[in-house]
């Protein structure tokens, strides 16, 4: 997909020294777009980068929930990408940290016995516009799941459990992550992470 990106960003790794079957991808994606080096060093990827952010060691990590933090703030995100190609509308239960499975839901269990997947799958739950439903692991069709829903589920057996989705837990860790509190940790400027988030989140597609 490199060379139909608008926007690469590469983290921490010197794809021209490292990677060199790679290199003549990065180089097309480069000349559709920007190319965005995030490296402690200013190494030879990062110099033929249109921009470089010189961050300290072992913090891509913060980085990144730093420039999640932005695009959610700004709602900045595909709505529909989220809610179809990623685990986000999943339900996970506040009393295991554990992602909630159809066969655990009294009103879901009938149907996933009935609906048999392969044994390296499993039937989560998501909320979908007429409540609860199963997320089919085989199949692609659009959801219009609620990344936000917060519920009280019963299960199969007479328990009820509280739940929220893998969206609403990631916003919650990412209140740790403010713009300030990531350039304290990176040590790149916050008004830089800023405006790379909103660009990666604007110039489409990115990489």
């Amino acid at each position: 997909e490199w060379t139909n990106s608008r926007y690469t960003m590469v983290f921490g790794s010197n794809l021209f020294q490292t990677r060199l079957p790679d290199a003549k991808q990065l180089i097309e994606a480069k000349g559709n777009g920007k190319l965005v080096v995030f490296d402690p060093d200013y190494c030879t990827t990062a110099a033929k980068a249109d921009e470089w952010v010189s961050l300290k060691p072992d913090t891509d990590a913060a980085m990144g929930l730093g420039l999640a933090k932005v695009i959610i703030d700004r709602k900045l995100y595909d709505e529909a990408f989220l809610q179809d190609y990623t685990d986000m509308p999943i339900l996970v239960r506040s009393d295991n940290g554990k992602r909630l499975r159809a066969a655990e839901v009294k009103s879901l269990s009938g149907q996933a016995e009935e609906h048999k997947v392969p044994d390296y799958r499993d039937m989560f739950v998501i909320k979908g516009p007429d409540g609860l439903t199963t997320l089919n692991p085989e199949k692609l069709d659009p959801t219009y799941a609620d990344l936000e829903a917060e519920l009280e589920v019963e299960l199969t057996d007479g328990r009820r459990a509280p739940v929220r989705t893998v969206f609403m837990e990631l916003k919650e860790l990412l209140e740790d992550y403010s713009l300030e509190a990531v350039s304290g940790i990176t040590e790149a400027p916050a008004s830089q992470i800023e405006r790379l988030a909103i660009e990666a989140a604007t110039m489409k597609p990115l990489h």
